[in-house]
């Protein structure tokens, strides 16, 4: 379908739906301005063309996007793991003079901060 003729439709359903302040399109007609859409013509000249608001036709492209997905992303597969509490299994301390404590745990380095050796 020309543009020409689209526009001819659009002021037919207008005038059929002139009483309505936001009328329905068809869905055969939303087809027919989409395949436009896909053939090529911007939102902003089938705006122009036909009368139709760009923000509605832009809101019909929206769908044809929710239907295809995009080829250039991989799906991912989501796997929930629990995450788990890494512990230190030692310490190791050392001091400018050449003091050095090996084999801490927490606890251990707890003691000395609470005995003030530290």
């Amino acid at each position: 379908m020309e543009l020409s003729e689209l526009k001819i439709k659009v002021e037919e359903f207008r005038q059929k739906f002139s009483n309505e302040v936001r009328p329905h399109w068809p869905k055969a007609f939303r087809k027919v301005v989409l395949a436009q859409y896909q053939a090529g013509h911007s939102i902003f000249n089938l705006s122009k063309a036909t009368g139709i608001p760009h923000q509605t036709i832009r809101k019909w492209t929206l769908s044809l996007k929710k239907e295809v997905p995009p080829k250039h992303f991989k799906q991912l597969k989501v796997i929930k793991e629990e995450k788990q509490e890494m512990k230190a299994t030692s310490i190791c301390l050392s001091w400018g003079e050449g003091l050095k404590a090996d084999g801490l745990n927490i606890d251990d380095l707890k003691t000395l901060l609470r005995e003030g050796l530290l």
